[in-house]
């Protein structure tokens, strides 16, 4: 990963986009490893993270000699395809932004081998929820949310004195932080508030970009949500064909139909989006911001017109706190709200588009 700050947004070149399509499409490893992930977070519910590092689910960004997967975000895709299928609770997302970002730094090398093997846990500060100060080699201030309270390292983005910005990176119970559990409306993804003063700091790159890193993030976030989209419409599916109104499946009426039928081409278009910002961060890395940012917005949409269908056309039972409707629910909305809304989103496609008016600082 380049170690330098950007110069400005470069108008991508959409029109003349060419992608391998080998790139797109998954490959018999993929699907395998798709399968694998699935059976295994099904049932990731109190599992330990150092099994799921085992079977190569954690390191999947790490190279090979680190002790990683040595895969790319196609297969960081697929796994978090199957994470939000199945909901689990397993920090893969905020372990995904934290290797993207430490994969790209030579000086971090050391970090890569533990936290493959999983006995090392990290996570990601974002910029945007952060207010951190260096001076030396300690970090004040404030970050939050912060995903994954229990991560054993943490990154952050603090301004020098200079007001230089530094990727530096503390231990998660370092003398002078404090954990502060925050109120979360999806219990399955805690957040935690960290307050730091004078906390010893290992400084790991000065005026990193990370962009890179953070739109690979954002390909895992929109995988996850179709994974979301993919079980609401699974699920609703076999529910209206089974439940009977006026001698008849709720699935023949018609408007039914359309709805289900609206939720699949949305769902195409979500997954095809993420497929090609994964493609891109292999083969077209110029384009990955626009196109990583595009399968957030389609992504998210999506999932949140699939948790509505999901619940609605479950009649009363999709209401109620034994049916697991309201879990999905939980997560798209509380994914919305840690990682940018539709507005904010758009205005940052437009920014990368070159367009007037649009808003670089979203991120």
């Amino acid at each position: 990963m380049p170690t330098t700050t950007t110069t400005g947004p470069v108008t991508p070149d959409i029109a003349g986009l060419q992608v391998d399509p080998g790139l797109l499409a998954r490959g018999e490893e993929q699907v395998a490893l798709a399968g694998m992930a699935r059976d295994v977070l099904s049932g990731s519910a109190g599992q330990g993270w150092a099994e799921l590092a085992a079977l190569g689910l954690v390191g999947l960004l790490i190279p090979e000699e680190a002790g990683g997967s040595g895969g790319d975000a196609r297969d960081l895709a697929v796994v978090m395809e199957a994470a939000g299928a199945t909901l689990s609770d397993a920090p893969l997302l905020s372990g995904a932004f934290a290797v993207a970002v430490l994969a790209g730094l030579p000086d971090a090398a050391d970090l890569l081998p533990g936290i493959a093997d999983g006995s090392l846990r990290a996570t990601l500060a974002l910029p945007q929820h952060s207010s951190v100060t260096l001076e030396g080699d300690r970090v004040t201030g404030s970050a939050g949310p912060v995903l994954d309270p229990d991560a054993d390292l943490v990154l952050l983005v603090a301004t020098d004195t200079a007001g230089t910005p530094v990727l530096v990176c503390c231990a998660g119970d370092a003398d002078g932080i404090t954990r502060t559990g925050l109120t979360v409306l999806d219990p399955t993804r805690p957040l935690v508030r960290l307050d730091l003063t004078d906390v010893p700091a290992r400084i790991l790159a000065r005026e990193a970009d990370l962009d890179p890193a953070l739109a690979i993030g954002s390909i895992a976030l929109a995988a996850e949500s179709v994974g979301i989209t993919d079980h609401a419409l699974r699920e609703t599916v076999a529910y209206v064909t089974g439940r009977q109104q006026f001698g008849r499946p709720i699935g023949s009426f018609q408007a039914v139909k359309h709805r289900l039928a609206d939720l699949l081409v949305e769902l195409e278009a979500a997954r095809s989006a993420v497929a090609l910002a994964a493609a891109c961060a292999v083969g077209a890395p110029e384009l990955l911001p626009v196109t990583a940012a595009a399968a957030q917005l389609t992504a998210g949409n999506a999932a949140a017109l699939a948790v509505k269908e999901y619940v609605q056309l479950h009649g009363g039972i999709g209401f109620t706190w034994e049916h697991p409707a309201h879990r999905y629910v939980r997560r798209v909305r509380a994914s919305a709200g840690l990682f940018g809304s539709a507005h904010e989103i758009r205005l940052q496609i437009a920014d990368l588009l070159g367009l007037p008016g649009g808003n670089s600082h979203v991120r």
